[in-house]
């Protein structure tokens, strides 16, 4: 029993390989397309977190500096000027 082996000419097994690479590089440019649009999503998403923390933080104890607390001091122990003047009459 022989069994006939045909050989398909190089021009043939050239053009289905060229045709898998091309499927192959349209699905990786697919996936990259998909990728890139998942990313830029969860890159704004992460942006508006980021501004809403911002904007608590700051909303519930914005910190002052030890210039600010000082200068506090001193205008709370300043005499008033209702003071000065009971003190000058």
């Amino acid at each position: 029993m022989e069994v006939a082996i045909t050989r398909l000419p190089p021009e043939t097994l050239l053009a289905e390989e060229l045709s898998a690479v091309k499927k192959k590089l349209e699905r990786i440019r697919a996936d990259d397309e998909r990728t890139k649009k998942i990313l830029n999503e969860k890159h704004a998403l992460l942006d508006a977190w980021m501004k809403e923390l911002k904007y608590h933080c700051m909303r519930v104890s914005p910190m002052r500096t030890l210039r600010e607390k000082e200068q506090g001091k001193i205008v709370n122990e300043a005499p008033s000027q209702s003071e000065v003047l009971d003190f000058l009459i």
